[in-house]
């Protein structure tokens, strides 16, 4: 079993403001979910800072449960950083998903869709935006994800998305091989 998983490489932001908006994506997956939730821009997360975003982020443990997981991943420093944050994104997202088995999901209906590029490269104007976002909370998630499943090495293949353009795309695909991206803060 294999899994492929495309994610958007180095864009800037007002382009992927642009496709979010066509993909009926929320805002708060657009730039660092992390940065976003770190109200006092400490580099960590406190419970408190997580509490405040369970709603935005949809996640299925509340109150003392929420609590227990935070301890889990905070570990002796009793914060979250990055790669803590996304292991509990992660952990929350396999009891989601534990729970809800029991629930029927709507029977499949196909139809035709287009893409986001189809809309983004309609533009007329030029990107002027030099505000890149780089996918690494995607990433590091899914790297969670796959430790987390015991994945075998071949079992993902991520595909990059070229929005911000190839040389940035490649870029990004070269430090990802030789491990200087993502940087772990």
């Amino acid at each position: 079993l294999s899994f492929f998983v495309g994610l958007p490489g180095p864009t800037p932001r007002n382009r992927l403001e642009r496709i979010s908006k066509i993909c009926e994506v929320p805002s708060l997956f657009l730039s660092s979910a992390f940065e976003t939730l770190d109200a006092n821009g400490d580099g960590v997360l406190s419970l408190d800072e997580l509490e405040a975003a369970v709603e935005k982020l949809g996640m299925a443990r509340r109150g003392s449960k929420l609590s227990s997981l935070y301890m889990k991943h905070a570990g002796a420093s009793g914060v979250l950083g990055r790669e803590d944050f996304a292991q509990l994104l992660v952990e929350d997202a396999m009891f989601s998903r534990a729970h809800s088995k029991d629930e029927q999901d709507p029977p499949y209906e196909p139809h035709a869709v287009q893409g986001p590029s189809t809309f983004v490269s309609d533009e007329t104007k030029p990107v002027v935006d030099k505000e890149e976002v780089w996918p690494e909370e995607l990433v590091l998630a899914l790297a969670a994800f796959c430790e987390n499943e015991q994945l075998m090495q071949g079992e993902v293949t991520l595909h990059f998305f070229p929005f911000g353009g190839l040389e940035k795309t490649f870029e990004l695909t070269r430090r990802l091989r030789e491990g200087s991206w993502p940087v772990l803060r």
